[in-house]
């Protein structure tokens, strides 16, 4: 049986990915966004496989899913003054598609 440490780092890094995978998409980076896009359907089948097998498991997987998020999101933001070096591409949190 699968642990509930290795159920939050699996939706953790899901979660990471289809933030990614959605910036890619917006900014039309087509191997990125594919690329994560298959990472994002094997995960999830790992996921989806020990959550059936004990539901308790839902508890960490939606932590590590919001941890997920979090990190991209604040990666990108960071990331924007070195647009180059991150997946977030060109246009951080703060550019014009942003809130700033």
């Amino acid at each position: 049986m699968i642990s509930a440490f290795t159920v939050f780092l699996l939706t953790l890094v899901l979660d990471a990915l289809y933030a990614v995978c959605v910036r890619a998409t917006a900014q039309g980076k087509a191997m990125t966004a594919s690329v994560s896009a298959v990472l994002i359907y094997l995960t999830g089948a790992g996921v989806t496989i020990s959550v059936v097998g004990d539901n308790w498991l839902v508890i960490p997987a939606s932590l590590g899913g919001f941890v997920g998020t979090y990190m991209v999101v604040r990666w990108c933001h960071r990331s924007s003054l070195k647009a180059a070096s991150s997946p977030c591409g060109e246009e951080g949190e703060n550019s014009k598609h942003g809130q700033g």
